[in-house]
């Protein structure tokens, strides 16, 4: 519950804090003045994307963590949220990339967040998905009966 109330807490600060969210206008957030893409709103971004993310609209929330991580670099709850979006949309390199990533900017961490279990097996799980598709496609070239030249 506590979670939830912070979600809409920084939803309504976002939408506050940028006049043409508040107005239902249909913007690009990356050419957001400076003034309101400063630090402190990584967090707004991220939380926003987090519910983007749980309504199952893996783009925008896409587009919120990089805006997150655009303004704080080492966001690791951002990369790791945006590893689980490119995932829930079926890009499991990128995702990959996000999820190592956000190990990597939490690796110092004291406590490590509570996600890096969850992330480690994640990537096994993304990493044995790419292999069982790169197989897949491998079998499928071999049975298309073409010449296969293996070095």
């Amino acid at each position: 519950m506590r979670i939830m109330a912070r979600v809409l807490f920084s939803i309504a600060i976002l939408t506050i804090a940028t006049p043409a969210l508040a107005r239902g206008d249909r913007v690009d957030d990356r050419r957001l003045s400076a003034e309101t893409l400063n630090p402190k709103m990584a967090v707004f971004y991220y939380y926003r994307g987090t519910v983007r993310y749980y309504m199952d609209r893996y783009d925008d929330a896409i587009t919120d963590y990089d805006l997150a991580i655009r303004l704080r670099r080492n966001y690791a709850d951002a990369y790791y949220n945006r590893g689980l979006a490119f995932d829930g949309k079926g890009l499991l390199r990128q995702a990959l990339g996000d999820l190592r990533k956000a190990l990597a900017c939490n690796a110092f961490a004291i406590p490590a967040g509570k996600w890096t279990d969850e992330a480690r097996a994640k990537i096994i799980e993304i990493e044995a998905k790419l292999f069982e598709s790169e197989n897949l496609q491998a079998q499928t070239l071999d049975s298309s009966g073409a010449d296969t030249v293996v070095k």
